[in-house]
């Protein structure tokens, strides 16, 4: 994942670049998915068939879910990708077409035996997801097991 821009707060200063000099001082090697208060911009770069198979059984592995405490704006610049939301619904996104994520639970995967699938994300840092009185917390286990075990 490369990291293009990010801003500690919702409302970034571009007095006397303000934005971008905060933005230079941020090491990209550990800037979090969201981070807490402001925005991030990334690329993200899924190779072909990039859900993995078991070794064992050959079976395709289960997609990473996670939920980021932030609203995603996410822009497929290039190939084709599925969209896995919790429910159980998949939704392919191709070329131009744009996926918003409200903190919800959801996955990605790029079935192409070939072909690479690019996609531009814009996270904003929100407040806590509350359904039905209940918060449900930002879950990213599954792409930390998935970070750790590269």
């Amino acid at each position: 994942m490369n990291v293009l821009y990010t801003t500690a707060t919702p409302t970034p200063s571009f007095t006397d670049d303000a934005d971008l000099h905060a933005h230079a001082a941020v090491d990209l090697a550990t800037v979090p998915l969201v981070g807490p208060h402001g925005n991030t911009c990334r690329v993200v770069d899924l190779g072909p068939l990039s859900v993995s198979t078991d070794k064992e059984t050959g079976k395709e592995a289960e997609p990473f879910m996670h939920r980021t405490q932030s609203l995603d704006y996410g822009i497929v610049v290039s190939g084709e990708v599925d969209l896995i939301l919790d429910s159980g619904e998949t939704r392919t996104m191709r070329q131009g077409d744009m996926a918003v994520q409200r903190g919800t639970m959801h996955a990605w995967r790029n079935k192409s035996e070939t072909e690479w699938c690019r996609i531009v994300f814009v996270l904003i840092a929100s407040e806590e997801v509350v359904v039905g009185g209940k918060v449900l917390p930002e879950d990213l286990s599954a792409v930390e097991k998935k970070t750790e075990g590269e």
